[in-house]
């Protein structure tokens, strides 16, 4: 054999031998695309939910902030009623910002007044009704958020 056919046999040999090497290589590759193609979207999936369920479900960061609101109108309804003598008509006849009688969890699917709490006065002046709507948003139902009792008379 002369030397340039032994060099292109040994060539070759080496071409052959780098083959299998590849693909043993592009084996682990490819598992780990498809690893991270099949993880990351469920570790995604589990993150939302669980940001879901921290913000929206009772006691999460929504129905705290709509619980804490409550209670300071409660507290506010109360003083009106001791200075005054009632209660008032209307919760902006308390004069306080907008955001505080905006009850958050109701104000995520509603606008507007639609997105306050519910407030009802009685005809003489002396009782009221103040809560969140819940979920369903109708009042007095299993759902409703109340302030806490010892706030009001």
């Amino acid at each position: 054999m002369t030397g340039s056919s032994q060099q292109e046999l040994n060539a070759a040999a080496e071409d052959a031998n780098d083959s299998p090497n590849d693909s043993k290589k592009a084996g682990p590759r490819c598992l780990v695309l498809a690893l991270l193609l099949t993880v990351i979207p469920l570790l995604v999936a589990a993150v939302a939910v669980f940001v879901v369920l921290v913000i929206f479900a009772n006691g999460g960061l929504l129905h705290s902030m709509s619980s804490q609101r409550l209670d300071r109108l409660a507290v506010e309804i109360e003083a009106f009623y001791m200075t005054e003598g009632e209660y008032p008509e209307t919760l902006k006849a308390l004069g306080l910002p907008g955001n505080e009688i905006y009850d958050v969890t109701r104000g995520l699917w509603s606008s507007g007044a639609a997105g306050n709490f519910y407030y009802r006065r009685s005809e003489n002046g002396q009782a009221y009704d103040v809560l969140g709507v819940g979920w369903d948003g109708a009042p007095f139902t299993d759902d409703d958020l109340l302030p806490d009792p010892k706030l009001s008379r």
